[in-house]
């Protein structure tokens, strides 16, 4: 929820329910690459999970790094004050 408020605030202009659908289908086709790639991972290792887990690990960590390195610019909020 509040990563979908910070879409909207950040991409103000465009309506809030664009922002939020385009914010929904991405997290859905990282979601599905994650899966396809993993349960390849496991049919050619089906005994080593770990490269999974650091595979999602590293994502998680790369994700975390690269929300810090948004510089938010609220749109919205500097427009309702005028």
């Amino acid at each position: 929820s509040v990563a979908f408020d910070f879409g909207a605030e950040i991409t103000f202009p465009i309506d809030a329910s664009f922002s939020t659908g385009l914010l929904m289908n991405a997290s859905q086709i990282i979601g599905i690459s994650f899966i396809t790639l993993t349960s390849l991972i496991l049919d050619k290792y089906p005994e080593d999970a770990r490269i999974c887990f650091a595979i999602l690990a590293i994502a998680s960590a790369l994700g975390l790094i690269a929300s810090f390195l948004v510089v938010p610019d609220l749109r919205r909020f500097k427009s309702e004050r005028l």
